[in-house]
């Protein structure tokens, strides 16, 4: 479809809703014009005007390149700049980037702001007819003030992606020519994918696609990845004099690149970030380097120091497909989780954190900035912090984004060591020797030779394990290897247990004794069978300071089916038996400090505290031993727990018995937990006909 069929199709569209329905609050829309020519030096794909003939919006369809391709980029730095011209030149207040799949509106006229990081507001599109009408109810919102525009790190997130979709499908069939045209290439893809545990054979066509779609995509965001980072570099007072701009010449992209990164590693390091796998840079980039030399300059643009730390990890979330990560349990942290768990587990400025499944480093810059916090002016800074501060990871990828992540806390400081050690965690063993470890930091991805020793003992551990469901376990044998130790001495777990209560269990042998546990964790163990042997292990070997759960409402990312459970290691029996436990529902919005307060302060045990906010029940720790399932303590009515304290109240299995009736499994349906949908892949909708992507 040429840009004509496509401006013209959504013209008509935008006609007959304005046609419809002109009347949209603020804005009663009156003309829309194709092609518009009046008082421009170009030519304005769509225009669309208000009942007194006054320019609201102009729409620029991307032309399509050479290939016919549709998947063309809104966020082209040239259409924007196209499309802002026209709204200058005919006083429109905003204008619009569009390519049938995606559009993203733009305020034309925010003073002080370049136009890049103008506000904006994007949008993904499954029905084009649809989403005209409601672009016209959008505009008007966002005319009024009713809407709010995407945040400046997600519209960068956003552009990154729109330039990933485009470089992965044709980084993949530039794969897919180089491995039928050069028999070395294949052999060596072939030896990698073995080396990576990849299943791979060539004659199985369905793998074959899966397996060279996935690299080309990992491929595609490796590039992208070191181009941001070299960019924030080069910005940086610190590393500006010792590398070159990046301006890499028009067709020589891929070979300038290369010379650059391999100056910025000889002079400066970094090696971690710019040097993987030698099988990536064999594929030739020709048919996308153009795009991605245009977003290299692009970047000039933008002041990639207002962004937040995370935001290189949300790209990772964003570009690595998500049913792969699935497979792996993998599931992104909201910030606001993060930080919430290091405030109630790292007391000190000297306090060592362990994230023992640290994916793109959302914890540990969490808890930097909880130490930075912490730590007195002269004490020192970047790098001390960084020495108190380890992750493991059994991801190459998420873990380099954890070096990366934790570099740029500080680029005013150089950036000696980041101690993430590329690994299952259950191959960590506590205090010993492993003879050489794999690690990410910013120095470099290598083995470093008798660093075993210095795992454990820790301050705090902290993170959000993977969420795999039992059956799904590779190796159990290996996972359940820790439970016969001395420290642990916990054999009779429930071989049903989810992965995380392993990685609860092992992150225990980690921790010192009288410091804090925090994980954010599926809620599963609170109503399970399996879960009896969690909780069991809890009370023999912490005590509980709180465990959470949210309503749907509380966050923006939804964590529902999750529970986050802040612990302290105690050694001491009578200590533990004599902590009042607190069991809080968050029903709405409560700053981490309010949340914290709620935690820390002492507590009466049986008490219920109701209100709109939250709901908190306290129970003395040794009286949880008699308690089987404690999601009662969340969602129970208050009548519950007066018959469960009545002295003629007892329960049933007493005085009968109790078994579970015939049943046939021939139901229905069933209802499921939101975990479980994610696993399969299940989606609220099977289509989306609008989705806002801010």
């Amino acid at each position: 479809m040429s840009e004509a069929d496509i401006h013209f199709d959504f013209f008509a569209y935008l006609k007959a809703a304005i046609s419809e329905r002109p009347d949209r609050g603020s804005v009663t829309y009156g003309d829309v014009r194709a092609e518009y020519t009046d008082g421009l030096s170009g030519r304005a794909d769509i225009v669309v005007f208000d009942d007194d003939g006054a320019p609201v919006f102009i729409v620029e369809a991307k032309r399509p390149d050479g290939d016919g391709s549709r998947e063309t980029d809104p966020y082209s730095a040239d259409v924007i700049r196209q499309a802002f011209g026209y709204a200058g030149d005919l006083g429109a207040p905003f204008f619009c980037t569009y390519n049938e799949k995606r559009l993203v509106v733009f305020d034309a006229f925010e003073k002080g702001v370049p136009l890049l990081e103008r506000s904006q507001k994007s949008y993904i599109i499954s029905d084009p007819e649809e989403f005209a009408d409601t672009l016209l109810d959008e505009v008007a919102d966002l005319m009024e003030g009713d809407k709010n525009w995407d945040a400046v790190d997600d519209v960068f997130i956003e552009r990154v992606n729109t330039l990933h979709e485009y470089m992965s499908p044709r980084v993949e069939t530039e794969l897919e020519n180089h491995l039928n045209e050069d028999e070395d290439f294949q052999s060596d893809f072939e030896q990698w994918t073995a080396a990576q545990g990849i299943e791979y054979d060539r004659d199985d066509e369905d793998e074959r696609e899966e397996v060279q779609r996935e690299f080309a995509q990992q491929a595609a965001y490796l590039i992208i990845n070191k181009v941001i980072f070299y960019k924030i570099l080069e910005s940086s007072p610190t590393y500006s004099k010792d590398i070159d701009p990046l301006v890499p010449r028009p067709s020589h992209v891929q070979e300038d690149l290369e010379e650059y990164f391999s100056h910025l590693v000889d002079e400066v390091d970094f090696e971690a970030i710019y040097e993987h796998d030698n099988i990536y840079s064999e594929i030739p980039l020709d048919a996308v380097e153009g795009k991605l030399r245009a977003f290299i300059l692009e970047l000039d643009d933008y002041d990639l120091s207002q962004f937040n730390s995370d935001v290189i990890g949300r790209i990772y979330e964003g570009v690595i497909p998500a049913d792969r990560r699935r497979a792996m349990g993998e599931y992104y942290t909201p910030p606001a989780i993060c930080d919430l768990i290091t405030r109630l587990t790292v007391q000190s400025s000297d306090d060592t954190v362990l994230d023992p499944a640290c994916g793109s480093g959302g914890f540990l810059v969490s808890a930097y900035h909880r130490l930075h916090d912490k730590l007195p002016e002269p004490a020192g800074g970047h790098e001390h912090i960084l020495s108190h501060l380890s992750g493991v990871e059994i991801n190459r990828f998420p873990a380099h984004l954890t070096a990366i992540n934790l570099a740029i806390q500080d680029l005013s400081a150089y950036t000696e060591w980041v101690d993430v050690e590329i690994k299952d965690f259950f191959d960590v063993k506590k205090y010993q020797k492993l003879g050489g470890r794999e690690m990410a930091g910013a120095g470099g991805t290598e083995t470093e030779e008798g660093l075993g020793d210095q795992r454990g003992g820790y301050d705090a551990v902290v993170g959000n394990p993977p969420y795999i469901r039992q059956e799904n376990i590779d190796d159990k044998d290996k996972v359940r290897n820790h439970l016969s130790s001395d420290e642990i001495d916990a054999e009779d777990m429930s071989s049903y247990s989810d992965i995380y209560a392993y990685f609860i269990t092992h992150g225990t042998e980690f921790l010192a004794d009288g410091v804090d546990f925090g994980f954010i964790t599926s809620d599963r163990w609170l109503d399970t069978q399996y879960g009896e042997d969690v909780q069991q292990f809890l009370l023999d070997n912490y005590e509980i300071r709180a465990i959470i759960k949210f309503d749907r409402q509380v966050f923006d990312d939804a964590l529902v089916d999750s529970s986050v459970v802040i612990l302290r290691r105690q050694s001491d029996k009578s200590e533990r038996d004599s902590n009042v436990a607190k069991f809080l529902r968050l029903k709405q919005e409560l700053s981490i400090d309010d949340i914290a307060a709620i935690v820390e302060e002492e507590a009466e045990p049986n008490k219920l505290v109701t209100n709109d906010d939250y709901r908190l029940v306290t129970r003395k720790q040794a009286a949880l031993h008699h308690e089987k399932k404690w999601n009662v303590f969340f969602f129970a009515p208050p009548l519950y727990f007066d018959l469960d304290a009545h002295p003629a109240v007892v329960e049933l299995g007493d005085i009968a018995g109790v078994s579970r009736g015939i049943t046939t499994g021939a139901n229905p349906f069933f209802f499921g937990h939101t975990d479980e949908f994610d696993e399969l892949g299940l989606e609220p909708y099977s289509t989306h006909a609008l989705k806002a992507t801010g």
